[in-house]
């Protein structure tokens, strides 16, 4: 039993684990979820030490009617458990966020097969496959698709958020210290979609000012110095991209550490059902032979 939880700790540090938090938010969700386990785990036992005391003493319980049953294993039990789990989720919602200055916003579109995020505060910054964010700064980013829905999600900043085409949802998030996290589309969006990922570069706030100046100038970011490329089985880290709209292709990156110019998904022509478009030969670096 120990050899197989140890086993199983060592998947807690994959990049897209929930386990490994990296941002107030998805703190704050795995502690939940580790009060949810913790609480039903109880509500299990209760039913355990239950049933097994009726098998042993079955005279002793015969006197029980039903109704006494159905109230205290259809309700106390459950709602001892499922009441303050409710409230403290509702609690939880106003904690994922500290409060302060009105956070930055970013926009990110998904779009079979690959994530475009823009800047506003920097006119003309745009990037593709990945998301520059601040460390330690409240962000809000403003979620929507193009073509089909997609599901945002980097599991070590914050939960899941659909992108539903014309449709805004807003999710909030902060990193904690600078590196970089990677990200993947989470809801089947065609045969492209094991190939939607993205990466986070988070940078200080000074780096990743100039990171958004050089994207604003069409110029690729010079890697900061806490840039540390993803882990990858057996593939180059993916990089943060340029932010050329024209050339059809996602580049950049910090030089000798990420991978070159890289095709950029067609969109589906008119007549064609979603997905059915070719798949790239390339999204990102990974997913090249």
């Amino acid at each position: 039993m120990m050899a197989g939880a140890a086993l199983l700790v060592t998947a807690c540090d994959r990049p897209l684990s929930a386990l490994n938090p990296a941002g107030p938010a998805a703190s704050q969700i795995g502690h939940l979820g580790r009060v949810m386990l913790a609480s039903l785990g109880l509500v299990w036992i209760g039913m355990v030490v239950l049933v097994l005391a009726v098998m042993l003493r079955p005279r002793a319980f015969a006197r029980v009617g039903l109704r006494t049953w159905l109230i205290v294993g259809g309700l106390v039990l459950p709602l001892s458990a499922l009441v303050p789990l409710f409230l403290w989720s509702v609690v939880l919602t106003g904690r994922l966020m500290p409060g302060g200055a009105e956070p930055t916003r970013i926009q990110v579109e998904g779009a079979m097969w690959a994530w475009t995020f823009t800047y506003p505060d920097t006119l003309g910054a745009l990037s593709r496959g990945t998301l520059f964010l601040p460390a330690g700064e409240p962000v809000v980013l403003e979620i929507t698709a193009r073509d089909v829905i997609h599901s945002f999600w980097v599991p070590r900043l914050a939960g899941k958020m659909d992108a539903i085409p014309g449709h805004v949802n807003e999710l909030k998030v902060m990193a904690d210290a600078p590196g970089v996290i990677e990200g993947q589309c989470s809801e089947f969006c065609g045969q492209g979609h094991a190939l939607m990922r993205f990466v986070v570069d988070v940078r200080t706030p000074e780096d990743h000012a100039a990171a958004l100046a050089a994207l604003a100038e069409g110029r690729a970011p010079e890697p900061a110095p806490e840039w540390v490329p993803p882990r990858a089985v057996g593939a180059a880290a993916p990089a943060p991209p340029s932010p050329s709209s024209d050339s059809g292709t996602a580049t950049g990156g910090p030089p000798g550490t990420g991978p070159q110019p890289v095709p950029m998904p067609p969109a589906p022509s008119q007549g064609s059902a979603a997905g059915s478009a070719d798949v790239p030969t390339t999204v990102l670096r990974e997913s090249s032979p």
